[in-house]
């Protein structure tokens, strides 16, 4: 019998298949008492997660109510809420199961193929490697994020749809890069390339900013692939399984808008149209999260200003929200302010102090969740300094349309209002990376040859991080960084 170390995680191999599977029924069962044990209840689903889980007790497809949001989530809860009555269990139950297999899918089907992928061209894994690494994705996605894949939010279908379409893209650029392709095959590819295609649009029905990095990552796929003959219908049965998928979206339109072209319009929110308003927010706010505790002075809305941002806004008399050209003609005027702003937005938005989507307590000490994810960054990028500059190139050439969906969603949320939840796609990234990719004996060989250097390089980076975490909540009265004090 071969040992785990030695054992190969062919793409085609009936052992790696069943390694997975078992990987998949574990990671199912330990999710699902993870979210079952941290289910709100009905009364404690509030604001954003209210409007999703609300909404589906009133769905009609005769009266659908107008709205900025896409359609295609309320009608997949509202789906699980019709089954559950029929088989007779709690919707929450169902929500819960649905969410645990999503989870699990992630971990153990989705990422792995992604990141091998986005990588050297090689076939298989060693099983150790492979389930030491969805292990270990299993539990950071757990443990930092906790409720954002407890409550019915849009930020994990979202990102779950995205990755789905990467991991068909790549599947079926397995199946036809020898292009011989047989009948056996080609039902295959089509059910992948529906998939592919229904996932696109889920992910940006669900979160509209993901379509720039997923048209993006399309047509590069699509022109690396265009030599091959079975791409054109591939790319019809895409455009098909977006069609299907898009159904919902296409009744609402043509009930408000009289057309069936299945985009996600907006709606003023408040008074001023979305994107300008979150632009706006994002000039005056360094960091936001939702309190929902008993504090009777904090908000709901815990919103750190930043000065400058109020300054700016102040003296240009900004009422109506920001344009994409107001903020280039702000940018000339401020260069330096507005960079300055908007890196601060990017700490903030790699930082992840609470854990929660809704913040019950902003007095718990939280070191134990602010310097592990500042050092997995820091982990991270020192990696990506160890690999060679033609590595990069081949990469960029080769694989960059993998993690486009996944960098460009979160490089567009940067002028938005600082919200670690929109960092989301960064973070599966990077946890995938370091689960399943990176070579950890490269890593400790080189910091043995430049100890001093690299730890004093990572201190300082680390002290600096910490340093804008701090000020940044003192600008909510809500003390440090890492300790809270009552």
């Amino acid at each position: 019998m071969l040992s785990a170390d030695r054992y190969e995680m062919s793409c085609h191999s009936k052992r790696g298949n069943l390694v997975k599977f078992t990987l998949f029924l574990l990671y199912f069962f330990l999710a699902y008492i993870f979210i079952y044990f941290e289910w709100p209840g009905d009364r404690n689903i509030r604001f954003d997660a209210s409007y999703y889980w609300r909404i589906i007790n009133s769905l009609d497809i005769n009266d659908l109510p107008k709205t900025f949001r896409g359609y295609l989530y309320p009608y997949i809860l509202f789906a699980l809420k019709t089954f559950s009555q029929y088989i007779g269990i709690p919707t929450e139950r169902l929500f819960i199961l649905v969410n645990a297999a999503a989870v699990s899918v992630l971990c153990v089907i989705f990422m792995p193929k992604i990141i091998y992928a986005g990588g050297a061209d090689r076939c298989g894994v060693r099983a150790k490697r492979f389930i030491l690494g969805s292990a270990s994705f299993f539990l950071l996605l757990l443990f930092f994020w906790e409720d954002h894949i407890v409550f019915p939010l849009s930020d994990f279908p979202a990102l779950f749809c995205c990755a789905g379409m990467v991991y068909c893209l790549v599947s079926i650029n397995e199946s036809i890069s020898q292009n011989r392709i047989c009948s056996a095959n080609a039902l295959w590819l089509f059910f992948l390339a529906l998939l592919a295609g229904g996932f696109a649009y889920a992910s940006y029905n669900t979160r509209a900013v993901y379509i720039y990095g997923i048209v993006i990552s399309l047509i590069i796929w699509i022109l690396k692939n265009r030599r091959k003959r079975v791409i054109f219908p591939i790319f019809l049965a895409m455009v098909l399984g977006g069609l299907l998928v898009s159904y919902p979206q296409m009744c609402v339109n043509f009930k408000y808008q009289k057309t069936y072209i299945p985009n996600v319009p907006t709606e003023n929110f408040p008074n001023t149209e979305l994107k300008k308003w979150h632009l706006a927010r994002g000039l005056m706010s360094a960091r936001e999260e939702t309190y929902v505790g008993n504090d009777p002075v904090q908000s709901a809305r815990f919103r750190a200003a930043d000065k400058t941002g109020l300054a700016i806004n102040k003296k240009e008399k900004i009422s109506a929200g920001l344009t994409i050209g107001n903020l280039i003609t702000l940018f000339c005027k401020y260069p330096l302010d507005i960079i300055s702003i908007y890196s601060r937005h990017v700490i903030n938005d790699m930082t992840i102090i609470y854990r929660k989507a809704y913040v019950t307590d902003l007095t718990v000490n939280t070191v134990w969740v602010v310097v592990p994810g500042i050092f997995l960054w820091l982990i991270f990028f020192y990696y990506l300094c160890l690999i060679d500059f033609t590595e990069y190139k081949t990469w960029i050439l080769d694989k960059a349309w993998i993690a486009a969906p996944f960098i460009i969603v979160c490089v567009l949320m940067i002028p938005a209002g600082a919200q670690v939840r929109f960092f989301m796609a960064a973070y599966c990234l990077m946890y995938g990376f370091l689960c399943y990719r990176a070579d950890f004996m490269k890593i400790w060989n080189n910091f043995k040859r430049h100890p001093v250097l690299v730890m004093s390089l990572m201190m300082t980076v680390f002290l600096f991080w910490v340093s804008v975490i701090s000020v940044t909540l003192s600008l909510n009265n809500d003390g440090a960084a890492l300790f809270k004090y009552k």
